[in-house]
């Protein structure tokens, strides 16, 4: 033993001092020596990690003579990264650091880290925890004389006990989700060096007890899903040199507040700081230029925003869910309003828009339902689909002379609203466009339109009477439907088609008349109208849909044209005080319970012979067309 030590302790080292001044004598001669490939590790050798000073003093008094003469070898490798290779043991070198100083000092770094040595720029990556149990972890600017410089990817994933950690300013590269998923760490410290330092995608994703992080000053870019799931997140200081925020970068810090972005920044990418519920304020600086879907969506304590100048476009659900938000004004030169951009802005009650703006997008404030009055400017030329939508407490509204396009649903669930006139320029009242509009009495329809769609009004609980216009030619599916105050509609003879259930459950209207230039009834029409007295069926109508009339309880007589050449399944099933019926002999077909439950019909008027009356088919299964067969035929009437 004492032989082995007197070896350890003096030859070797007398025998490393040799080489080293050999080496400073090649080096003095233009002739430096080549750091060596493997630097030996550390934590295997159970020692310090060495000053930069001494870069290959402890590799030479650690290694055998052997390892520090050999050429490493290079037959089949052409990677320039090279693990380091455990040595023997040795005895450990006087620690460097003062036995006073607290072993939680940023300057004192975790021993053990596991790391990888890049022989082409002779520096280290740290790749993981190795044999290193500190909770707060420290890495070291330099590992065996080389700087430390990239934190590589998932390096510290998902590790359970690691609760801090201080990257130095030698660090220029954090890679992807390199401390993802670590459920105990709460705080993370960048010391700078003044230099770039580049973060990959994800490097803090879903900490869920990250509270503080100090970013290093000499970022320029947030990349995507940096802090996304980091519900504890309080602060982040942005630093300068920042000019974009990548897309979803603060997703889901729930707690996440008194965010300051850098005048600088020029981009803020889809859903940003998406569902930071505590989120309260923020101020945009002047300098964006491009903006993401979504950037504040789901922030539901914002209550200020500051928006910038020079921009032309609020993007798509840029606010949306921002329940606490109570006034915006939009900045001059704003052109477009983006879908959805306010949506669902609950407290929403006053906006102030720039004469610039042009147009508003499918369900620019939709939900609203705060708004109770809304200017327009006067050079507004377009309403998107459900802009509008569920503004339960807009009672005023008035369209531009400009606008010539609103969109489906535009004012849907708008249950304030009183009176509307369209403006001059539209030519098309798009479907649901005032479905649910319950207390609106009177509407103004411009004489340019030609189609109303489907569910247009359906559920005007309110409306009176309309005045339809003279160019019209269709009314779409469910257009009317449920206008149960409706006592009267007066049909244009331009009119073509009247779609499904166009009239059903208008329970006021008394009469109606289809003019001749009507071929489509659809299926339904005026089923449900109670009060519907009085019929008259243009010769155009070729064929009586299914429950065109069903439940029409005051129906007492109805004339069916010669045209029509069948009667679909329950057309006039359930009307009750339906006494006579007047149909020609053109008439050749009466489907399944067409007049079902009509138990006070007594006479039919055919402008037939009996011969012909014989022909036609009535369908007599389960007898749903009982009264029809029992009541009396009266043949040859005359054709008026």
């Amino acid at each position: 033993m004492k032989k082995e030590r007197f070896i350890r302790n003096t030859v070797l080292p007398a025998l490393t001092l040799t080489l080293t001044l050999a080496l400073s004598l090649l080096s003095a001669c233009g002739q430096p020596a080549e750091p060596l490939q493997g630097a030996p590790s550390d934590t295997a050798a159970g020692n310090d990690p060495p000053s930069a000073a001494t870069t290959a003093t402890a590799e030479e008094t650690t290694a055998t003579w052997e390892e520090i003469t050999a050429e490493p070898s290079t037959e089949g490798d052409t990677s320039p990264w090279e693990t380091e290779p455990i040595l023997p043991e040795t005895e450990a070198l006087p620690e460097t650091a003062s036995p006073t100083e607290p072993e939680t000092q940023p300057t004192v770094p975790s021993e053990g880290l596991d790391y990888r040595f890049n022989r082409e720029y002779k520096t280290y990556h740290v790749k993981g925890m190795g044999t290193c149990a500190d909770s707060r972890v420290v890495i070291p600017e330099t590992h065996n004389g080389y700087p430390v410089t990239t934190i590589r990817e998932g390096a510290f994933q998902s590790n359970p006990t690691l609760t801090e950690v201080v990257i130095p300013g030698s660090v220029r590269s954090v890679l992807t989700e390199a401390f993802a998923d670590c459920d105990s760490l709460v705080s993370v410290t960048f010391l700078d060096s003044g230099g770039t330092v580049s973060l990959s995608e994800s490097v803090f994703s879903g900490c869920a007890k990250l509270r503080s992080v100090r970013l290093p000053q000499g970022l320029t870019e947030i990349p995507r899903y940096l802090f996304s799931d980091c519900p504890r997140l309080e602060a982040v200081h942005i630093p300068a040199g920042v000019t974009v925020i990548r897309k979803e970068a603060f997703r889901g810090c729930t707690s996440l507040d008194g965010v300051i972005l850098p005048e600088g920044l020029t981009t803020l990418e889809h859903n940003a700081f998406t569902d930071c519920a505590h989120l309260s304020s923020i101020s945009l600086p002047d300098s964006l230029e491009g903006w993401g879907v979504g950037v504040f969506e789901g922030c539901r304590r914002l209550s200020s925003v500051e928006l910038p100048t020079g921009f032309q476009r609020i993007p798509e659900r840029m606010f949306y869910g921002c329940t606490a938000l109570t006034q915006i004004s939009l900045p001059a030169g704003t052109v477009t309003v983006g879908a959805e951009a306010f949506g669902g802005c609950t407290a929403l009650a006053e906006v102030n828009l720039p004469d610039s703006l042009l147009h508003i997008e499918d369900g620019g404030f939709a939900n609203c339902s705060a708004l109770t009055a809304f200017p327009l400017p006067d050079g507004l030329q377009k309403i998107g689909a459900y802009a509008f939508d569920g503004c339960r407490r807009l009672r005023e509204l008035t369209l531009p002379r400009g606008v010539s396009y609103v969109g489906d649903g535009a004012l849907r669930g708008c249950s304030a609203l009183t009176f509307f006139e369209i403006p001059q320029g539209i030519t098309v009242i798009w479907e649901e466009t005032f479905k649910g509009c319950t207390n609106l009495q009177e509407v103004i329809i411009p004489e340019r339109v030609t189609d109303i769609g489907r569910e247009a009004f359906c559920g005007c609980g309110s409306l009176t009477e309309l005045t339809l216009p003279g160019r019209l030619v269709w009314i779409r599916v469910g257009a009317f439907q449920a206008c149960t105050a409706l006592t009267e509609v007066s049909i244009p003879a331009t009119v073509e088609g009247i779609g499904a259930e166009a009239f059903a459950d208008c329970r006021a209207l008394t009469a109606i008349e289809i003019p001749h230039n009507v071929k489509h009834l659809g299926y339904g029409a005026f089923s449900g109208c109670m009060s519907l007295e009085t019929v008259t069926l243009g010769q155009g109508i070729t064929f009586l849909e299914m429950r065109t009339f069903r439940g029409c309880i005051a129906l007492t007589d109805v004339v069916i044209p010669n045209s029509v050449s069948g009667l679909d399944f329950e057309v006039f099933s359930g009307c009750g005080a339906l006494t006579a019926v007047t149909l020609g002999p053109g008439t050749v077909e009466v489907g399944s319970s067409a007049f079902f439950g009509c138990d006070s019909l007594t006479d039919i008027y055919y402008r037939g012979n009996e011969r012909q009356w014989q022909a036609m088919q009535i369908d007599t299964a389960g007898n749903g067309n009982a009264p029809f067969l029992s009541a009396t035929v009266h043949y040859d009437h005359p054709f008026e």
